[in-house]
This record gives C-alpha cells, structure tokens and sequence, in this order.
C-alpha cells in the first residue's frame, strides 16, 4: 500500500491538529525539537528560535475549537458516512487553518510516515511507453486524471525514465508543472489533478486549489462550464479510460 490516508482519515488528522494547535503539548514538543535537534546555533541563539517558533503557536478561538471537536466527533465514531459528511468536517477544518491549511494538509501527507509507490503506481508508469510485443497490440496512455493530492504518480513515472506534465488550477484557471529537462517538448504524458495537487516539490505552484469542502465541490461540479468538469469530460467523451479506485456514487460523479 501507498501508506496515503484515505478522505475519512485525512480529515480526522486535519482536525486533530486543529485542537493540538497551540497546545501546551505541542508547544513543548517544538522547543525540544528545536533545542534537541540536529540544527547547530550560536551561542545565545537557541532561546531567541524557540521564542520565535513558540510566538506562532497561537490556540485557535473558543469557538473555533468547539466546532472542530464536534465535527471530529461525529466524523470519528460514525461507522459509516457518506461524502456529505467528510465535505461538512472538511469545511471545519479550511475553516479553522485559513491560509495555513494547504500547508499541514502537504505535512500530513509527506511528514506523517514513509510513502510507499504500489504495484498500481508501477503497471501505470509501463503503459506510458510499453515494450513492444510480437503479435500483441501494446496500448499506451497519454492522459491520467486523478482524484488524489500527492505526487506519487508522477514520482513514479519519473522514475521510470520518463517526462511529465502535472495539471493543476489555481484560482480556477489551469496551471502546469513541467519537467525542467522537458525544454518546452511535450512530455510522455499529461496528469490532471482535478481535485487539486499538493506535491512533495517545494518549487511547486503556490496558491493551488484543492476541492475537498461543499462549496469547493459545488464551485467545480456545480457549473457546467467548470474547468474540473470540461476536462473531465473532454477525457470520457474523446478517448477509452480505465478507471482505477473510483467511486462512481457520489452527487457530483460527472
């Protein structure tokens, strides 16, 4: 397994961070790690760091916490849920962070243990440039639409050997990230993640969209004209797709 968490499990570590932010516990782990950590400082200098990283570590609001308690609640002890529930807990969440939610979403994703590319990850990168076989048609994929935040698979394709273009929107107009080595040549393939991207690569894109609220669903899904949804469609209506891992249940499957 790619070790990634799921949308339920996600948006529970999100709000567990909501109510330890600022926390006497956390304040105490980030002035251990700076004192204890590997980082070298002049003499006098280490207090003045730890000043520095405490004088973020603002709690959030009364009434802020209490909403994020009870959404972590609900979310937490329900044995079955729907998208509606994880899109209301997600929206407590973007809530509470603000600005800074992209950012613990991408450490949640990176920081919270080793992730791990999967025999799914592997089959995909050999179908960008399959070896040609006597007798036997050898199909090729030129597009990928994913639905997921990381960038496993273009880690995983790049590795294989080849170049790639990740898609994404940022204030709802698609941006792209090419590979350097690329030089303006159009790459091995095309990733769309049109559900917003949030790669390992600090050089990425600032300011990317992420759909994971209601009204960030209801901004791409709710519009026809919609970027997410022209290209999603532009995808099913012209060219064979196979479908990896997707439900097709939800209120806004196109």
């Amino acid at each position: 397994p790619a070790k990634l968490p799921g949308w339920k499990d996600l948006v529970i570590r999100v709000l567990q961070l909501v109510l330890d932010f600022g926390s006497d516990a956390q304040r105490a782990r980030v002035a251990a790690n700076i004192r204890e950590g590997p980082l070298t400082f002049a003499w006098g200098e280490v207090e003045e760091h730890v000043r520095e990283a405490l004088a973020g570590l603002i709690p959030l609001p009364p009434d802020s916490r209490a909403e994020a308690e009870s959404a972590l609640q609900e979310l937490s002890t329900k044995s079955s849920y729907t998208s509606a529930d994880l899109m209301r807990a997600s929206s407590v969440a973007k809530k509470c962070f603000g600005d800074r939610f992209y950012d613990h979403l991408k450490g949640i994703l990176y920081f919270s243990g080793p992730l791990e590319t999967t025999k799914t990850h592997q089959s995909i990168a050999r179908m960008v440039r399959p070896a040609p076989q006597p007798h036997r048609p050898s199909p090729r994929i030129f597009s990928i639409l994913t639905y997921n935040f990381d960038d496993l698979i273009e880690r995983t394709i790049r590795n294989a050997g080849h170049k790639v273009t990740a898609h994404c929107s940022r204030n709802g107009q698609w941006v792209y990230q090419s590979d350097p080595s690329c030089d303006h040549r159009p790459a091995a393939i095309d990733v769309w993640h049109v559900h917003g991207y949030a790669p390992f690569d600090m050089k990425a894109p600032s300011g990317l969209d992420l759909v994971l609220t209601a009204e960030e669903f209801e901004r791409d899904y709710g519009n026809d004209n919609s970027i997410s949804r022209v290209v999603q469609k532009a995808h099913f209506n012209h060219a064979l797709g196979l479908i990896i891992g997707s439900s097709l249940t939800d209120d806004y499957a196109i």
